[in-house]
């Protein structure tokens, strides 16, 4: 008796693969563009329900997170940090190269977009329509 395949949701926007955390940091965005590439070019794709995730709005992140952790992430740069080390302190973030949660270019864009696919894969399994959920970014 062959058990019933389950849905599998992945979500996934190439774009992702374009940000970078800065030197010294093990998380590589472009990792998540490979991974997808060898899902895909092994099929595996044509086996799952592959989405782009939809970014997240400021009010919909601040449903999760406090409106000052969300402006904080809205409003820092590389080339702010220096005005805004007390605020990299209290949100345990850092300079690329010296932190595990660097402030890098595009850092708010890439938020919105990997908070959407985490909420997007949770909305597909409380809806019944996926049994697995994939955001690898």
């Amino acid at each position: 008796m062959k058990a019933a395949e389950k849905v599998v949701a992945y979500f996934y926007d190439e774009e992702i693969g374009n940000y970078c955390y800065g030197g010294g940091n093990p998380m590589r965005p472009h990792r998540a563009r490979m991974c997808y590439s060898l899902v895909d070019s092994y099929g595996l794709s044509k086996k799952m329900m592959v989405q782009r995730p939809r970014p997240r709005e400021f009010d919909e992140l601040t449903e999760f997170h406090a409106d000052d952790y969300i402006n904080f992430l809205r409003g820092v740069t590389p080339n702010t940090v220096d005005e805004n080390m007390m605020q990299l302190r209290r949100f345990n973030m850092g300079i690329a190269g010296e932190a595990d949660c660097p402030v890098f270019d595009g850092l708010y864009e890439y938020c919105q977009v990997y908070a959407g696919g985490s909420v997007d894969g949770a909305a597909q399994l409380a809806s019944g329509n996926a049994e697995i959920s994939f955001n690898w970014s």
